[in-house]
């Protein structure tokens, strides 16, 4: 079906790279008799192919509201102390697809209720630039400044709500979540 809105924002469940358990794993890499030192890593490749497979793997657990996912690209802090690497992506919404994460959002109002509250209420070391009323969430969903980062955080209560965890994430992409190390010539002899 052909997408009828485009929306661009992070991909959700995607907790980071960097001290994660998406975090490259070299030791994997390493044969015996060797040490890390002895290869060099790609780490971009690893990077790459991790945030294509996650994609792939959201978008499958999306595939009852419509939404599919293309990969743009991967933003990673200048410093780790505040945030994470996040994955960019661009949605593309079928016709209805809008209207059943609307509709998903209203019948776990609750929840969501919870979700707002526990994710966007400003705390010692966190400002929040979002409403922690889910009701201001409801009226102004669609408010073109804030829409990319309300869409990914509606997807990620309604992942999140249907259990879908970082663990799980993981475990979908597995065959993907290693980094490719080779062996350098001047340490081979």
């Amino acid at each position: 079906m052909k997408a009828i809105l485009l929306i661009e924002s992070y991909l959700p469940i995607f907790s980071g790279f960097y001290n994660t358990l998406f975090e490259a794993d070299e030791d994997s890499s390493i044969e015996d008799g060797f040490t890390y030192d002895d290869y060099e890593f790609d780490y971009e490749d690893y990077r790459n192919r991790v945030a294509v497979a996650c994609c792939e793997a959201i978008q499958s657990q999306l595939k009852n509201l419509g939404i599919t996912i293309k990969f743009q690209n991967i933003v990673s802090p200048r410093f780790y102390n505040f945030s994470n690497d996040s994955i960019n992506v661009a949605y593309h919404l079928e016709e209805d697809s809008y209207k059943n994460l609307y509709k998903y959002i209203l019948e776990n109002k609750e929840a969501f209720d919870s979700y707002i509250k526990e994710n966007y209420t400003s705390h010692d070391g966190f400002m929040s630039f979002h409403s922690n009323n889910a009701n201001d969430w409801m009226l102004y969903l669609i408010e073109e400044d804030k829409l990319s980062h309300r869409f990914g955080a509606c997807l990620e209560f309604y992942l999140e709500n249907e259990e879908y965890t970082q663990n799980d994430l993981l475990e979908d992409i597995c065959s993907e979540t290693y980094v490719n190390g080779t062996l350098i010539e001047n340490n081979v002899n």
